[in-house]
């Protein structure tokens, strides 16, 4: 199937549409023009039939029945009769019932007899009047055959003719007027409509060639036609949304990887250093297994998290929820602390209603108090506060700890990030807490946000619809 550009494809709808319109339009007014000519000398033969040649007034219409004589001798006065019927353009014949002709007058050069006509008017009954073209050499006459009568009794018929020629050079000036404007009208539609496709199509053409370049890997391509204000511009704004979601997806994913990589490469190197020491004999064993475990759990700790975030950020993580107390679930998450030589403040008064999932938001909430902990130093101050603000459940948890670099913060939700560059785990964790956190709470239809002034502390906030 060959392959046609849209552009094209416009210009030929455009052009062959109007096409279509000018053709049905002209063809509508030559018809209409046609039909008025054919009145108008019909009626101009009428008004001379019936007005005995004088002519009728402007604007009224002859009587359409036959015409009547006074006296049954039309044979006698057959050409008197014609001549008073005739004129300079028109030509008259007087025929007898049979068709025959017995009077003329008018023009010599006159339409030649038609006794076919004179036959199909007396099988309609004689009672109106047949109108025709005739041909004669190279002229054509307008032909109307009108019965004479005289109480009822057909005496003969009147023909009346006159030139069609002038309608004929009448109808062909106005063939040539619609054909030339007809190819002029529509060579301006076309250098209109390819003047107008270019301006429809560019803007796809473009949408196209980008998104074949994304669909090749080119993850960074985008259309930048977002700022127009039609429907050709919305689509490729959204596009260059989807391919910019696309894109972070893809590197989070990458980083994913490779993060989830660099995390499990430490535990399987230190069991499997430990294992290789336990084979030569070269490490106490108690040491070297108690290495192994301690790895081991580290591995199914990450395990662990990643696949609850993994449920968290699944579709279905927003199903089965039921009324939970988020005032007692940080009373209990308090309870759990082992605070050490930290203080513990909790300000939870409730019930505060909200419809989620009781453990995902626990493991939230756990989290949040784990890190506080986590990174405060002894003698530091750990609180847990819930609240109530207009329609939302407002959960807070704030410690005195080391704080994050201004810098971080707008990634320290991201997977396995952490500010110290190092990487070390001299605090422990996996680097996924927060991530957790941030999967949970958008599944639960809220939204958290961290305040921190490094070296003096964090806030994070847990903002829910309340029930």
């Amino acid at each position: 199937m060959v392959k046609l550009p849209i552009r094209w494809m416009l210009v030929a709808c455009y052009a062959g549409l109007f096409a279509l319109t000018l053709t049905v339009l002209g063809a509508g007014v030559r018809w209409e023009v046609h039909r008025y000519l054919w009145r108008d000398g019909e009626t101009r033969l009428l008004a001379q039939a019936h007005g005995g040649g004088r002519p009728m007034r402007r604007g009224s219409r002859p009587p359409d029945r036959p015409l009547i004589m006074r006296v049954p001798a039309l044979q006698e006065r057959a050409q008197r009769f014609a001549m008073r019927l005739s004129s300079g353009s028109v030509a008259v014949r007087v025929l007898n019932p049979l068709g025959g002709q017995i009077a003329s007058a008018g023009p010599e050069d006159g339409p030649p007899l038609d006794t076919a006509q004179v036959d199909a008017l007396l099988k309609a009954g004689h009672r109106s009047h047949r109108t025709w073209l005739e041909s004669a050499g190279d002229d054509r006459w307008q032909v109307v055959l009108v019965p004479i009568e005289r109480d009822g009794q057909l005496l003969g018929f009147a023909q009346l003719a006159s030139s069609w020629n002038q309608a004929d050079d009448l109808l062909n000036a106005l063939n040539g007027i619609l054909v030339f404007g007809g190819l002029v009208a529509v060579g301006f539609v076309i250098v209109a409509s390819i003047l107008l496709s270019r301006l429809l199509a560019s803007p796809l053409e473009r949408l196209a060639d980008v998104a074949g370049r994304v669909a090749r890997g080119d993850l960074g391509a985008r259309t930048g036609l977002g700022g127009g204000t039609n429907e050709i511009h919305d689509v490729a704004r959204a596009f260059d949304e989807m391919a910019g979601r696309v894109q972070a997806s893809f590197e989070a994913q990458r980083r994913f990887v490779a993060d989830a990589s660099h995390e499990l490469k430490t535990p399987l190197t230190a069991i499997g250093g430990m294992a290789e020491l336990l084979r030569s004999g070269a490490a106490d064993s108690k040491r070297a297994v108690a290495t192994i475990e301690r790895e081991v759990d580290r591995m199914g700790g990450l395990v662990g998290d990643l696949l609850t975030l993994s449920g968290a950020e699944a579709p279905e993580a927003n199903q089965a929820r039921a009324p939970v107390d988020v005032a007692s679930l940080v009373r209990e998450v308090a309870g759990e602390l082992q605070v050490g030589d930290h203080r513990l403040e909790v300000d939870s008064p409730g019930p505060m209603m909200v419809l989620g999932d009781t453990d995902a938001l626990h493991r939230a909430v756990r989290n949040l108090a784990d890190n506080a902990l986590k990174y405060t130093p002894a003698g530091g101050t750990i609180r847990l506060r819930c609240r109530r603000e207009g329609a939302d459940v407002v959960v807070r948890v704030e410690d005195t700890g080391i704080g994050i670099p201004a810098a971080d913060l707008p990634r320290v939700f991201d997977r396995f990030y952490r500010s110290d560059p190092s990487r070390t785990r001299g605090t422990g964790g996996s680097g996924l807490g927060l991530a957790i956190v941030r999967a949970i709470v958008k599944s639960h239809g809220g939204q958290v946000r961290l305040d921190s002034v490094e070296g003096q502390g964090s806030a994070v906030t847990i903002t829910l619809k309340s029930l």
